[in-house]
């Protein structure tokens, strides 16, 4: 019977990012999921639109790629979203294959859970410390002086809670790194009193974005006067910007292997 495996993302439009994040994650689940063809769909129209104006091959949305999957004879399909939390785009993902589960044409659809699902309660595991564990390792061992700041994008509605209660677990065993977001919170300009009172004179601000794509570039390490590396730099902070997405180290993406590999089992 033939298998399907769906990597499900956001998007982005920075080629070099997605070539760095993506493919490898997709090289990883096809050494990971042999009997599975890879498929991938992007679900931003918005970023979709931007590569099809750039002229670059637009990838499927997830419509399109179930579309696709069913003309090459796919009869199962394993989906694996690679959203940090359950918000409104892993709902988007689930609430289609719940569509697809009952008029798709499919023998079984399985889904795999997003990187910041569950936090260790009723026997459930523990996704906060396995993730916290790797953050910790981003820069293991810094200088008194040195201190780490992550950037996540972060959202306006109640699945940001995830950043929140993942910086905290982060802070009770790393508190030279903070977590800020660019959405929801915490903001930036939050934690600057406490890096102050800190007496950090130099911070290593790393995306917590599976890809360094336009927010790295622009929000992160731009030149703008609104971006991390300018405000921290007017408070006479040292800043080191490192452009590397989560889906670049290998780690991280066993992280979502181990996803994809759960949720087919549990049927």
């Amino acid at each position: 019977m033939k298998k399907g495996l769906l990597s499900v993302s956001f998007g982005s439009s920075y080629s070099p990012a997605v070539e760095r994040a993506i493919v490898p994650m997709e090289a990883d689940f096809a050494a990971a999921f042999p009997e599975f063809q890879v498929y991938r769909a992007f679900t931003s129209d918005q970023i979709r639109e931007e590569i099809r104006k750039q002229g670059g091959q637009v990838p499927d949305n997830m419509v399109e790629a179930f579309a696709q999957m069913k003309v090459d004879g796919v009869e199962e399909v394993l989906v694996q979203p690679l959203h940090f939390t359950p918000g409104e785009e892993y709902r988007k993902v689930l609430e289609l294959v719940g569509k697809m589960k009952e008029v798709g044409g499919f023998k079984r659809i399985a889904l795999g859970r997003s990187l910041l699902h569950y936090n260790g309660q009723e026997g459930r595991p523990d996704d906060y410390r396995e993730v916290a564990e790797l953050v910790s390792k981003l820069l293991p061992d810094p200088d008194s002086n040195e201190g780490v700041v992550l950037m996540g994008h972060g959202s306006q509605e109640a699945s940001n809670a995830a950043y929140e209660l993942l910086a905290l677990r982060i802070q009770r065993r790393w508190p030279w790194i903070q977590l800020a977001t660019l959405k929801g919170g915490p903001s930036l300009a939050s934690l600057l009193p406490r890096l102050k009172s800190d007496g950090y004179t130099k911070l290593h601000v790393i995306p917590f974005m599976w890809m360094a794509g336009n927010h790295a570039i622009d929000d992160m390490a731009g030149a703008r006067e609104n971006s991390w590396k300018s405000i921290l730099e007017k408070e006479e902070i040292e800043v080191v910007c490192h452009m590397i997405g989560l889906g670049e180290q290998p780690e991280f993406r066993k992280l979502f292997v181990n996803r994809a590999r759960e949720g087919w089992e549990k049927i």
